[in-house]
């Protein structure tokens, strides 16, 4: 079987999706002209030998190229960007529960606590998440990062009630790894 010949190119344009057709090389030169004109530019091409098929669909209108694959990229708006979320987590050491608040931010989390006014952290807390019950001696599981990475991925199409209920949940199950701590300050007496 004969392999013929077509040019596989890329025209791109800020906030759309790229379009990529597979043409003749005699239409590159039509096809950048009218891509100029509905906003694309040029990005390059391969030369690559395909079967009699794909050369035929290589001769189809360019612009059906542009009509099917020039759409404005899908807006990226994650859901409860800037929304706070509170853990209300029990400390042996002062006998009440203390408020952490996880603000979501684009990359992560602002960890807040009375002590600390705003410490920018990754999806997994970190470092703020540690650094904050760590100063306070709270325990804590040395995998929460990971649960809260995936409330973070979770937050992005679920309600803000249903992760504020995700950091309720995780928030008892720290407060029951903190009260099941031993108290060895009574052996000091």
């Amino acid at each position: 079987m004969d392999k013929k010949e077509i040019l596989y190119v890329t025209f791109t344009k800020e906030g759309y999706n790229n379009v990529n057709a597979s043409i003749l090389e005699e239409k590159l030169e039509e096809m950048k002209k009218y891509a100029e004109t509905v906003g694309y530019g040029y990005k390059g091409h391969m030369t690559v030998q395909v079967d009699e098929k794909k050369y035929k669909d290589a001769q189809k209108d360019f612009k059906e190229y542009f009509a099917m694959y020039g759409k404005p990229k899908a807006v990226r708006n994650p859901q409860n960007l800037g929304t706070d979320f509170k853990m209300r987590v029990y400390s042996c050491r002062w006998a009440h529960n203390d408020t952490y608040t996880l603000t979501k931010t684009e990359e992560g989390w602002i960890v807040k606590t009375m002590k600390y006014k705003g410490i920018e952290s990754d999806k997994h807390a970190s470092p703020g998440i540690e650094k904050a019950f760590r100063s306070e001696s709270i325990s804590f599981p040395q995998d929460i990062g990971y649960f809260i990475s995936d409330i973070w991925d979770a937050s992005q199409t679920k309600s803000q009630e249903e992760v504020q209920g995700y950091f309720d949940e995780l928030a008892e199950w720290i407060s029951k790894y903190e009260k099941s701590k031993p108290n060895f300050s009574v052996l000091s007496l």
